[in-house]
Parts: C-alpha cells; sequence; structure tokens
C-alpha cells in the first residue's frame, strides 16, 4: 500500500529567498496511506495552467463615445409642428422632427431676389458689351456694370450657400426658383443611422436657430467608462483586454486619463468595445474585468476549496509522486468557486491539488506541529 508523507515549505511570496524559503517552517511527521487518503474523503483537481489572469469586478457604465454623437439642433427659428421619431434607431436620411419657420420663409425669399437681380445684370452687362462693341459706352460705365454682375452674383451663391447649410435639398430648391411658391416647413432628418435620445423638445414649442433639439449616437461601438483607484489604474496599459462580467464580450482600453480626480483619487478608463449585435445599452452599468497576461510567471486555476490559511499566508496542497506538500501561493483573482492563482517552485510532475478535505490536512498539520513543539 502507496504510503504519503505529508511534507512542505511554505515559501511566503516574492521577497523571500531560496535560504529563507528552506529555513520557514516545515510541516513534517504525518504519513498517510491510501486507506487514510480516502477516509478522509480527500479529492484531487487538476492544476490548470492559465495564460490570463481576470482581474476583480470593477463597476462602469456603457457610453457612446463623443466622436460618434451628432447633435440635431434647428437650422433657423421656429416652431416644432411635427415630431415623427421620439427615440431609438433611426437610418441616415430619416425624418425626425418638421419645423414651420418664418426665418425659413425669408431666406428663401431673399434667394428668389437675389436671382431677379442676377437676372437683371446680366441683361444689363450684354447690353453694356454691345454698346462698348458699338462705341457709345465709356469703359468707366462699362466696368459699373461688370462689377454689378460680379456682385449680384456673389449674393446668389450667398443666399444659396444658407439655404443649403439649412437643409433644402437640390431638387426643393430648383422647385421653388420654378414655381415661385415658398416653402414654409422643414424636415430635419437623421444624418446618420444610430440611435436618437436626449430628445429637448415638444410640438409647438418655438425654438431659436441653433437650439438642441437631441441627439442621434453611433451605437456600432460604445466605451464602457470605468473609474479605477489609483493602485489598480496603474497596472492598466492601452490595447489591454477587458470582458464584460458574466457577458461574452471583449473589448480594448482606448485612454487612460494623465491625472487623478482629485476629490475620489481614481483614475479614468475608458475601454472600446464592439456593439454590432447591440448587446450593450448605453447608459447601463456593467462590471468589468481587467486581463492580465502570464508573462515569466505561472498562473494555475484551482478550486476554491483548496485553499487554506497557514500562519496567514494562502496555500495549497500538491499532490506529488511520493508525497503531499503544501506551497504557499499569491491569490490574483477568486470568485465562489475558483480562484486564479501563483505559485513558485512548482514541480512539472506536480498536476493536482487536494479540492476537498485541505482543512483536515492543515489541522494534522498544526497538530504534528504542536506535538514537535513548534516550528
Amino acid at each position: 500500500m502507496r504510503r504519503w508523507i505529508l511534507m512542505g515549505v511554505l515559501a511566503l511570496g516574492a521577497g523571500v529567498s531560496a535560504e529563507e524559503a528552506d529555513e520557514a517552517s516545515h510541516y513534517r511527521g504525518v504519513t498517510l496511506n491510501d486507506d487514510q487518503i480516502e477516509a478522509l474523503g480527500l479529492r484531487f483537481a487538476p492544476l490548470e495552467p492559465v495564460t490570463e489572469v481576470k482581474g476583480y469586478a470593477w463597476p462602469a457604465m456603457v457610453d457612446i463615445p463623443l466622436a460618434h454623437r451628432d447633435l440635431l439642433a434647428a437650422p433657423v427659428g421656429g416652431k416644432i409642428r411635427a415630431i415623427h421619431v421620439v427615440h431609438g434607431e433611426v437610418r441616415a436620411g430619416q425624418p425626425v422632427i418638421e419645423l414651420e419657420s418664418a426665418e425659413l420663409v425669408r431666406l428663401q425669399q431673399g434667394w428668389l431676389d437675389a436671382l431677379a437681380q442676377l437676372d437683371q445684370a446680366e441683361r444689363r452687362f450684354r447690353r453694356a458689351q454691345r454698346l462698348r462693341k458699338a462705341g457709345s459706352l465709356s469703359e468707366k460705365q462699362f466696368l459699373a456694370e461688370q462689377t454689378a454682375l460680379k456682385e449680384a452674383q456673389t449674393a446668389v451663391k450667398t443666399a444659396r450657400s444658407t439655404l443649403d447649410m439649412v437643409g433644402l435639398t437640390d431638387t426643393q430648391l430648383e422647385q421653388i426658383r420654378q414655381s415661385g411658391q415658398l416653402q414654409r416647413t422643414l424636415t430635419l432628418t437623421a444624418p446618420k443611422d444610430g440611435l436618437l435620445f436626449d430628445l429637448q423638445v415638444e410640438r409647438n414649442q418655438r425654438v431659436e436657430a441653433n437650439a438642441p433639439l437631441g441627439r442621434i449616437g453611433e451605437v456600432g461601438e460604445v466605451i464602457v467608462d470605468v473609474d479605477l483607484p489609483l493602485a489598480a489604474a496603474r497596472r492598466v496599459r492601452l490595447g489591454q483586454k477587458v470582458v464584460i462580467a458574466h457577458q461574452p464580450l471583449s473589448g480594448r482600453v482606448a485612454y487612460v486619463a494623465h491625472r487623478a480626480d482629485p476629490v475620489t483619487q481614481r483614475v479614468k478608463v475608458h475601454v472600446l468595445f464592439d456593439n454590432t449585435q447591440r448587446a450593450l445599452l448605453p447608459g447601463a452599468f456593467v462590471r468589468v474585468h481587467f486581463i492580465e497576461q502570464a508573462r515569466g510567471v505561472r498562473y494555475y486555476r484551482v478550486p476554491v476549496s483548496s485553499i487554506v490559511s497557514l500562519d496567514g499566508t494562502p496555500a495549497v496542497f500538491l499532490k506529488e509522486p511520493a508525497h503531499l506538500e503544501v506551497q504557499a501561493v499569491e491569490i490574483r483573482y477568486r470568485d465562489n468557486q475558483w480562484a486564479i492563482v501563483q505559485l513558485r517552485g512548482v514541480e512539472e510532475d506536480a498536476q493536482e491539488v487536494v479540492s476537498h478535505g485541505a482543512i483536515f490536512l492543515k489541522g494534522m498539520m498544526e497538530a504534528a506541529e504542536t506535538d514537535t513543539g513548534g516550528g
């Protein structure tokens, strides 16, 4: 029958040399056979290497990046005649708000007046060209008519540009020019595909020019806004992987503030997430984990039940070919079932930890230590 010797050296983590570890508390003298292990109900779990460490969950809020937001504003003053969309998804060019505006009427009339003046200026200039050719018009008079024509052309371009900025299309302007009928209402459309939110007006409300009416945001990408304590923020780097708790979503750190909030002593971090599936709703609160890559160290996933505290240091019991050995660990993450731990000096053939009954082994080791007069 195989005999298992319970032994170990408790390496107390970073900063402890190999010599100091060898001189640390030795727990020896407890010998177990297979029947005793079975009687104690010891069970074992694989020592699973991991390449990523999921940090603790931090509260965060989903938001739309500023670069992806558009303000829907009134280009002219007037009265809200109709609201076609109150909130939710909109498509580029979709009607959102209908505005009735006397200012719009004045701008159109000004453009038509400028066109009429341009027509007169062109006729006068053509007449001046004929008279000049016949020698019956002075150079000064010809230049005056030429200048008047350029001024009329500039006035038309200015009036037309203003109507373009207001939002009238080429088709609408051509209809106005041909019919002379002025348009009293202006339909404000969505400038892009996105989400309409923060609508600030009601029907029949009067608004001034450039007054904000609502906002439209692209939600194909969102940011998750996290405020981290200083110590945690120092470990964050641009491009670092971040996951949403309890959701199969991952993003990347896009921004880390260069100063801390003087009141809260926290640092703002923005994480960019793809949101084409609309899994994240702007304004929602979530919890996120910052993922650390295991570079140059060994991380393992073990059951929480395998971890005990020896002299205030977390430790696990490793199952090796000839014995069970206690080994100190550094806990990097834990939840109700699993923990990610860092182990030092683990032999390659150590592949299991005691997952059930570790507390009994701890008691046996402490009793053996008492019997021998302490460590």
